[in-house]
């Protein structure tokens, strides 16, 4: 092979060397920068108990991609297990959302995810439900009892649906108890304790099955818009929530509710 061709093919060999390079060097880069600008916001709700525990933060899987932002909301009144002045918890509930939109300002949306987990009161997990209602794809999380760790909802889907009785009894009222059975039943007596007005139930015949499904939870929350949209439609304008069920299903049928289009809710802790 005459010399200029050996000296033209190996100039050819170098320079698709160095090009793959650059490239291979451009598209990390590239990759590098996008990583760096994806944040992940990790929102813990302590309320029920007055220890510390085990972080939410450091129990999110490295799947999801970015820089952890995470955020405690606190709304303990050292009092364990126990709600003595509810009324002073809205505030910190407020202030997490100020936070959230404040720490999301300049970043694209694509870009940031938001976690959530908590251990709270029903109210207070329900009202946190509804202000997150808006922040596109939050990933819920639950504490696993069982395991005593934190964990995804990454259960498959049994199928188990909520059955729904006393919509016929609620008539022309005003005003109705919609009591949800989820992890215990809400019992017949105890309502009777402090409400007179219709009941409509909405119960899962095994409160011992996992919730550890996310698909299956977004059935249950809507079933329970479903029931609001028909309460609605029979001119309940009030709605007394009594809620048996662990947090992450609260939660998820918290961000079902349109507090602009539906009837009112009270929200009770059992």
């Amino acid at each position: 092979i005459p010399d200029g061709i050996l000296w033209g093919v190996t100039m050819v060999c170098a320079l698709l060397m160095i090009g793959s390079a650059v490239w291979a060097w451009r598209r990390y880069s590239d990759e590098q920068e996008r990583l760096s600008r994806k944040k992940v916001f990790v929102i813990e709700g302590r309320g029920l108990r007055d220890d510390d525990g085990s972080p939410l933060k450091a129990a999110v899987p490295d799947s999801i991609i970015g820089t952890r932002m995470d955020y405690l909301l606190d709304v303990r009144q050292r009092k364990d297990g126990l709600i003595v002045e509810p009324e002073d918890l809205l505030q910190p509930i407020g202030t997490m959302k100020t936070w959230l939109h404040q720490a999301q300002k300049g970043n694209d949306r694509s870009d940031l995810t938001t976690v959530y987990g908590g251990l709270t009161a029903v109210p207070l997990t329900f009202l946190t439900g509804v202000l997150l209602d808006d922040e596109g794809d939050v990933v819920v999380m639950d504490w696993d009892r069982t395991a005593s760790r934190w964990r995804l909802l990454d259960g498959s889907d049994d199928g188990l649906r909520f059955q729904i009785t006393g919509i016929e009894e609620a008539g022309s009222a005003r005003e109705v108890v919609l009591a949800i059975s989820a992890s215990y039943t809400v019992k017949s007596e105890d309502l009777a304790t402090t409400f007179t007005h219709p009941v409509v139930r909405m119960t899962l015949r095994d409160s011992q099955s996992s919730h550890w499904s996310q698909a299956r939870q977004s059935a249950l929350a809507d079933q329970f818009l479903g029931i609001l949209k028909q309460l609605d439609a029979m001119g309940v304008d009030r709605i007394h929530l009594v809620l048996a069920a662990q947090n992450s299903v609260v939660f998820n049928l918290a961000r079902r509710y349109d507090k602009r289009n539906l009837p009112k809710l009270i929200v009770y802790q059992y």
